[in-house]
């Protein structure tokens, strides 16, 4: 079986949780071998930052790269992503956003589509898109109906979504995410970036994770901070924002303003000491398809504070944390600063209850691998050609 991702969001600056997607789903099936099939991954670019830092270790450089230009010896052969469309020769074309190119005449008969729909944000809280994105994500959802056969999804809250709007539920699928994809975190580096911070090496502080822009919901965050930080006993707990610069004006600087830091984008293994060092993680966005950051948390034995995101609430074995009356977060409410701030000040003073969300949020992890996701990729994608 050949299959080509196209994989546009690793040709953009910001490549969000989509690109952790495409990077999560080659390192599963790097850990599969390519045993009985093969994978090409499709980009409208030829940025040889693509080759670099956490693409490479992810093992995208060790698949065939199919590129608009050439790239030399490093590329194997090399078709127009956005001027050509799907090229020739594969089973599968999979869209790992709506961000897909055209599939027309016999390639479209040849070729089975499929996509992965991360969500439907732009029409449940349009506001907080530009009325550009609305639009490009509108006429991009139109084409991805149009075209895929079959339709994945991270979450049964994105499956409801498309539901909703008409779609049949025999063309979605629901796959969840892996967060195995930081590896082991680099304590020393971690304790150099937060003294560079101004926050002390003995210090505990509180850390956001996730791209600057409006859905992520900070200036909620940063008010019940303010009103937790009332409560919290003995010094204060700096709050400490993690993530790339995204849109809408959210933070005009990134210097730091009193207790609460930025830290811009940081590597995978940095972004993993901070999960280990991190008294708690809150991420409240206004909605989310799945909310990598809440199982990567998870993953790294930190308790976390978050809106109903569908990383929170939606667990593999929830018969049994709900037969237990465990949760695997402490739930907020995104538009109510108060329930943030209650959030925060329960989880970092009542010790039984990080205790338990540790517990609990290790639970819900186990068996997230991004070799599990690729395996199931697999075994959808058999079912469309057989």
């Amino acid at each position: 079986m050949k299959i080509v991702l196209y994989a546009q969001q690793l040709a953009r600056n910001v490549r969000g949780g989509i690109g952790t997607y495409v990077n999560g789903l080659i390192k599963g099936f790097s850990e599969l071998g390519h045993d009985g099939f093969e994978v090409a991954v499709l980009i409208g670019s030829n940025k040889t930052k693509l080759f670099e830092g956490e693409s490479k270790s992810a093992g995208l450089a060790e698949l065939p790269l199919v590129t608009s230009l050439p790239l030399g010896r490093v590329a194997s052969y090399l078709v127009g992503a956005s001027l050509f469309g799907i090229p020739k020769g594969f089973d599968i074309a999979h869209g790992t956003s709506l961000d897909v190119p055209i599939a027309v005449g016999k390639i479209r008969r040849m070729t089975a589509l499929s996509t992965m729909v991360h969500d439907l944000a732009w029409r449940e809280v349009p506001d907080t898109f530009s009325h550009t994105g609305r639009r490009f994500h509108e006429l991009a959802l139109k084409r991805v109906l149009k075209q895929s056969k079959l339709l994945m999804v991270p979450s049964s809250q994105t499956a409801d979504a498309l539901i909703k709007i008409g779609v049949s539920q025999d063309r979605i699928e629901v796959v969840q995410h892996g967060c195995d994809h930081l590896g082991t975190p680099d304590i020393a580096g971690t304790r150099k970036l937060l003294k560079q911070l101004g926050i002390k090496e003995d210090s505990s502080f509180l850390l956001a994770v996730g791209t600057l822009e409006p859905r992520k919901n900070l200036p909620r965050l940063f008010d019940a901070y303010r009103l937790a930080c009332e409560r919290f006993e003995g010094a204060g707990l700096p709050l400490l924002v993690a993530g790339p610069a995204g849109w809408g004006n959210i933070i005009q600087t990134k210097q730091p303003k009193g207790d609460i830091i930025f830290a811009g984008e940081v590597s995978s293994v940095i972004l993993s000491g901070l999960y280990s060092l991190a008294k708690l993680l809150v991420y409240v966005p206004l909605l989310e398809g799945f909310g990598l950051p809440v199982t990567e948390a998870m993953a790294a034995g930190t308790p976390v504070v978050s809106s109903p995101v569908p990383a929170a609430v939606v667990a593999p074995r929830r018969q049994a944390l709900k037969h237990t009356g465990r949760q695997s977060t402490r739930l907020v409410d995104p538009l109510d600063v108060s329930s943030i701030a209650q959030g925060l000040i329960d989880v970092v003073l009542k010790q039984d209850l990080r205790d338990e969300l540790i517990e609990a949020g290790s639970e819900r992890v186990r068996g997230l691998t991004w070799k599990a996701a690729a395996e199931h990729h697999l075994h959808l994608w058999k079912g469309m050609i057989e």
